[in-house]
């Protein structure tokens, strides 16, 4: 069965008295893992969304609750098919939401399920594991039906699949550990943190081309690049193995700094090829010097024959706070771009006001 070789290890529903099988587990009595509900072709290797509903309706008919966790346009569908039940919380296939975005999904889903003992909640992304299994791992600490980020991905990884590989992607688990962290020692991180990014060390140099490679760094805010080194430093620099360590530095064209707040991705390049990326959030960042071991780079960690990347390699990223004076600069800049757009939205409201004075004026002559 097609469906089932596209699940993988991932474990199903069976239903013989209902005639159907998908791809859906209880990771508890009450929060269901689920694919994306499909139409059309794709219900050859994905769970029919007729089969969902049936589902739902005959075991959990009127308490359920679907959230969806898809981004991509063509992954969305019309609310009223589960009769309006649906949430979307949605962020990109392998990546991480807006931290905060965490939150707000943890507080609907409690308040739904709070409502009556009947309710049950049914979290989907695309194939249902990745995405679903962030949120779900961090509901789970929410609600302190585990203590630790740890706990949570084992035993998500054990309720979705069979071989315990549930949440595998190293930025989205790092997302889950923030977020233990944000509950449990909220103390100690700031609500915001603006830093700047002054070089990138790694260690020793990966293998993709003639004995080593040519980085380009890309930073991503929202899906959007704020920072591309070539597009700052045409030439890029070729480094080798055989001299260990190589060291990037990070500024733009003008010599003015990088500046990172929030959620970033950063992918860095050779070529074409995507060797490595990851994101962070600038809140949970505690030290000068941010060091990433190949198991915690997405990408990276999947060179398992280190053909590429050594067994210890690490990415070593250098911060440095911005000073008081710096950010006194920084609102000052930003103040006067203001002052320039608005001068420059004025201006354009006065010349429309002249145009329409001087229409009126050559409409009078005519008349």
């Amino acid at each position: 069965m097609i469906r089932r070789w596209v699940s993988l290890e991932k474990r199903r529903f069976k239903n013989k008295d209902l005639n159907m099988e998908l791809d859906l587990a209880y990771i508890t009595p009450r929060i269901i893992a689920m694919g994306f509900p499909a139409i059309k072709g794709e219900t050859i290797w994905r769970n029919p969304l007729s089969d969902v509903l049936k589902f739902l309706d005959t075991h959990h008919k009127d308490h359920y609750k679907v959230y969806n966790l898809c981004c991509e346009p063509d992954r969305q569908y019309d609310h009223s098919i589960f009769y309006g039940r649906v949430a979307v919380y949605p962020f990109a296939d392998h990546n991480c939401p807006p931290f905060d975005m965490i939150t707000q999904f943890c507080i609907d889903a409690e308040k739904y399920l709070k409502e009556d003992e009947r309710n049950i909640i049914c979290v989907h992304c695309k194939a249902g594991k990745g995405r679903t299994g962030l949120m779900i791992c961090n509901y789970l600490l929410h609600t302190r039906q585990y203590a630790t980020a740890d706990k949570c991905i084992r035993y998500y990884g054990y309720a979705r699949t069979k071989n315990m590989k549930g949440l595998t992607i190293p930025s989205q688990i790092r997302y889950v550990m923030y977020f233990e962290q944000s509950l449990y020692q909220a103390h100690t991180i700031p609500p915001a943190q603006r830093l700047i990014l002054k070089k990138f060390t790694m260690n020793p140099c990966p293998v993709f081309d003639k004995g080593g490679c040519k980085p380009r760094l890309v930073i991503l805010k929202e899906d959007i690049p704020i920072y591309n080194h070539i597009e700052e430093h045409p030439v890029l620099t070729r480094f080798y193995s055989k001299d260990g360590a190589l060291t990037v530095e990070v500024s733009k064209k003008d010599g003015s700094p990088v500046i990172l707040s929030g959620d970033v991705k950063m992918v860095i390049w050779h070529k074409k090829r995507n060797m490595m990326q990851f994101t962070i959030n600038t809140r949970f960042v505690r030290q000068p010097l941010l060091v990433l071991q190949k198991f915690e780079l997405d990408k990276a960690v999947s060179d398992k024959k280190h053909k590429l990347f050594a067994a210890d390699f690490k990415l070593t990223l250098e911060f440095e706070k911005i000073k008081k004076d710096d950010k006194q600069k920084q609102k000052e800049k930003e103040r006067k771009e203001k002052e320039i757009q608005k001068d420059e939205r004025k201006d354009g409201s006065n010349s429309n006001q002249k145009d329409n004075e001087k229409i009126s004026y050559f409409k009078q002559r005519n008349e």
